[in-house]
């Protein structure tokens, strides 16, 4: 599934499943961890995975204390029920997902 790009949560509050990314388009760790959650979410078929711009909206970042960025949160029925913060390779984000998701 690719990652879609929102601007509300209202998406990931219906969702089954779901991961959202909170990046920014000047931080370089986040540009280094986005190709490898556009690869690893082709995997997780039933997890819908959004990236979410914390400049074009600080307060939902605020909201769910997002201090550092790149910062991943996980969702089960639109109830935070993971995170993971800063960037990881492949096989590390594989295995954060598969705790929470599999």
């Amino acid at each position: 599934m690719a990652v879609k790009k929102i601007t509300t949560f209202e998406l990931v509050e219906k969702a089954n499943a779901a991961v959202v990314d909170f990046y920014a388009d000047w931080c370089g760790p986040c540009a280094m961890l986005s190709p490898i959650v556009d690869k690893v979410s082709g995997e997780y078929q039933n997890v819908d995975f959004y990236k979410f711009d914390i400049d074009a909206d600080m307060n939902t970042a605020i909201k769910y204390g997002i201090v550092n960025i790149p910062t991943l949160l996980f969702f089960k029925d639109g109830n935070k029920v993971g995170q993971v913060v800063g960037y990881m390779d492949e096989a590390a984000l594989k295995a954060e997902l598969d705790k929470v998701f599999r």
